[in-house]
């Protein structure tokens, strides 16, 4: 198929094919959880077959989003059927759809829709607006173009994605279309506290212990400007909580005055360890992420490492040295 571009496109695949699967990137956060169940609802209001997937969803999925309505229809990689189209969410590369990549790869079509600058337009039909805040922002200015309707619960995970991807309206990604967007969805009656609390003060008993330590042990380089901390695998172990639940930790890192660049390294295995990068000041934390093979947004980047956990900190912190001193 020939390669196209924008959401025209997308829209015109959409109504024209039957089946569907659709994918979030590993490690699925608000937005694409939000967007996938936003998207399985209007295909079947459309009556298509869909599937939606999140690799090993039953184990990925951060519980602070186990509220959303719909999201017990997001199922593992392996009880979805091989697909006429396949729609990719979020995901700036291929490989960052994890095991549904295989049935990406078998679909028929491959649409791509992302807001990530980086994206490298891998599909048949790439729609990217690395301007827009979230995937669930776009999602929501498609929504005119189809033959669907909104109700509440559309509304609710499309504004749980808004509202995560731009750091509660923080960050530099949010425009005036973000907010008309917002304005829109909050039509449908959400409760807007319910949902926050949802979100950021439902953290469990555990979480919050390890939240505590991860504080206290993390180092400051007042003269960078950098921070960072780490959360070793047996951390996740005696604690009994998933990555998901540490998605926000970072947020206490990077609210420390003279904070430009935040970091936590959280090691899932003995040879992975995901390190998520915040910044502040317009600082691009995307460019420090690129060099290790990852990506993001200027505020709020990722890459993953399979050195040890120690030779991953000893990497970033090194880089930001250089970074910050040039």
């Amino acid at each position: 198929m020939i390669k196209m571009n924008d959401m025209e496109k997308v829209v015109e695949v959409i109504k024209e094919r039957d089946n569907f699967v659709l994918g979030a990137h590993v490690g699925p956060d608000g937005d694409s959880l939000g967007g996938l169940i936003a998207m399985g609802s209007f295909l079947k209001q459309m009556d298509k077959k869909y599937c939606l997937s999140a690799s090993d969803a039953k184990h990925v999925i951060p519980p602070q989003y186990k509220f959303l309505p719909g999201i017990d229809t997001i199922k593992e990689s392996s009880e979805c059927f091989e697909p006429e189209v396949f729609i990719s969410l979020e995901c700036p590369a291929l490989d960052r759809l994890g095991v549904n990549n295989k049935l990406a790869e078998k679909a028929e079509i491959l649409l791509n829709i992302d807001h990530h600058g980086d994206n490298a337009n891998y599909g048949d039909v790439n729609w990217v607006e690395a301007k827009k805040s979230s995937i669930c922002e776009m999602i929501y200015d498609m929504s005119k173009f189809l033959p669907v309707k909104l109700d509440k619960d559309i509304a609710q995970s499309l504004y749980v994605g808004i509202l995560t991807d731009t750091g509660r309206f923080q960050y530099s990604n949010v425009r005036p279309d973000t907010f008309e967007a917002a304005k829109e969805l909050l039509k449908f009656d959400l409760d807007t506290n319910a949902i926050f609390r949802d979100i950021y003060e439902n953290r469990s008993y555990h979480s919050t212990v390890l939240l505590g330590e991860v504080i206290a042990k993390a180092v400051f380089h007042k003269n960078k400007g950098f921070a960072y901390s780490s959360i070793t695998n047996e951390d996740f172990l005696l604690n009994n909580i998933g990555v998901g639940e540490t998605e926000h930790f970072i947020d206490f890192l990077r609210a420390i005055k003279g904070v430009e660049i935040a970091a936590i390294f959280k090691e899932v295995s003995p040879k992975e360890t995901k390190i998520s990068l915040r910044s502040t000041n317009g600082y691009d934390v995307s460019k420090i992420a690129e060099k290790f093979g990852g990506g993001g947004h200027a505020a709020a980047s990722g890459y993953t490492s399979h050195k040890p956990l120690k030779d991953a900190i000893d990497d970033l912190v090194g880089t930001v040295n250089n970074v910050r001193s040039s």
